[in-house]
């Protein structure tokens, strides 16, 4: 599914958080500098429209529960092995490597590919300003990358979409708020601690966090 930003321009009496939360769920987080209704999101809205104070707001929070890049690369293999497999079924609540359908078809051969295809469909867009630069960014090559800034917000943004982000501050939650949670890290590690902001990142993937078998379909029900 794509994102549609042309008739943006022409919508931009539209609510921010009816944009982003269509975003989030679509192929990617596309992020306008639109009016910052949420003062404390670190993004290029707010800090250069005075919203923001960048010493107050510009760092992220503890949050935990998500996957990190070594494990969503495991999705990513064109030849999965065996390991490859049982990592899916890890990370599916309810769901065990041996799972079968009624068919007899494997759950995880079945499931793997579509995985692999639904992150690669997924880009990250974000528009910045002042400080803040814009970025647009393939999820899959983030993932596989050296960039340990852009790899980590990569994972975020995967983990928040199956359901896997844990502890975040209520502005951040929910699938419209997963846009912003992107752009407030983005913003915060350009305008504030870009160590701090990618700690806060690399402590949230402790791996201890399962997703739906329902939420898990649903996140890839255009793949299968």
């Amino acid at each position: 599914m794509e994102i549609e930003n042309n008739n943006t321009d022409k919508k931009q009496g539209n609510s921010r958080r009816g944009f982003i939360k269509k975003a989030s769920l679509a192929a990617g987080v596309s992020i306008l500098p639109a009016s910052n209704v949420w003062g404390t999101t670190c993004n290029a809205s707010g800090v250069s429209g005075g919203s923001t104070s960048p010493t107050t707001s510009c760092s992220v929070a503890s949050y935990y529960g998500g996957h990190k890049h070594n494990s969503w690369r495991k999705f990513l293999k064109t030849s999965p092995n065996n390991n490859h497999k049982k990592a899916l079924a890890g990370m599916i609540s309810g769901v065990s490597y041996e799972d079968k359908f009624n068919t007899g078809v494997s759950k995880v051969d079945f499931y793997y590919p579509r995985l692999k295809a639904f992150i690669e469909s997924k880009t990250i867009r974000i528009v910045g300003g002042g400080m803040i630069p814009s970025k647009t960014m393939s999820v899959s090559s983030a993932i596989k990358s050296n960039n340990r800034l852009e790899r980590d917000l990569a994972c975020t943004y995967l983990n928040g979409l199956f359901g896997m982000n844990q502890g975040l501050s209520h502005e951040f939650s929910g699938n419209d708020g997963l846009g912003l949670l992107v752009e407030h890290i983005w913003g915060s590690a350009h305008v504030g601690s870009l160590s701090q902001a990618q700690n806060a990142m690399t402590n949230s993937f402790n791996n201890n966090k399962t997703c739906t078998y329902t939420t898990f379909k649903d996140c890839i029900r255009d793949y299968i």
